[in-house]
């Protein structure tokens, strides 16, 4: 019984690491997503304003 506790407590503790390094790469990953797709954006912006000029 106690040992079922045990396992079931390390499984939970195990199961909410993993979830937090996912959660934790996501959000690397969507500000790396967010970084390109604003230097993109500046990138085309300043070449808009120079075709404009």
């Amino acid at each position: 019984m106690i040992s079922q506790i045990l396992t079931s407590f390390f499984q939970r503790i195990s199961f909410t690491i993993y979830r937090k390094k996912f959660f934790t790469l996501f959000i690397l990953i969507s500000i790396r997503i967010f970084n390109l797709y604003s230097l993109s954006w500046k990138f085309y912006s300043l070449s808009y304003c120079n075709i404009t000029i």
